[in-house]
């Protein structure tokens, strides 16, 4: 009887030696165009996100009130104290006048006959 011995690795059939380096991926001339397009349309989104994002309104305090106005038509000989005095009474004419010239935009003090002023009543 004959005795017939098993190594180990006997009779199998030596496998190539597999690398551990992947393998760099390669893209076709599509698949560049793809990837391309998809990084341009990625930095224009991020583009347009941050121009709204810069455009919002700042918001100052803790919100706004809407500010009740009335107009009122320049009579001749009137003065821009008279006017803040008789918008809000009770309070100096002087800070009225200056709300007033700031909310109308005006470059002074001077004002002509039927000229309309916004007139801030409330704060």
């Amino acid at each position: 009887m004959a005795t017939i011995f098993l190594l180990p690795g006997a009779g199998t059939v030596p496998h190539a030696r597999r690398s551990t380096r992947p393998e760099p991926i390669r893209l076709t001339r599509r698949g560049r165009i793809v990837l391309r397009t998809v990084l341009a349309l990625g930095v224009a989104l991020a583009v347009v996100l941050a121009v709204l994002a810069a455009s919002r309104p700042a918001a100052a305090g803790t919100g706004s009130r809407p500010m009740v106005v009335r107009y009122h038509t320049v009579l001749p000989g009137e003065t821009l104290l008279q006017i803040a005095a008789e918008a809000i009474p009770g309070v100096d004419a002087r800070d009225t006048a200056a709300r007033i010239i700031e909310f109308n935009a005006m470059q002074g003090s001077a004002l002509q006959a039927g000229q309309r002023l916004a007139l801030p009543l409330a704060r």
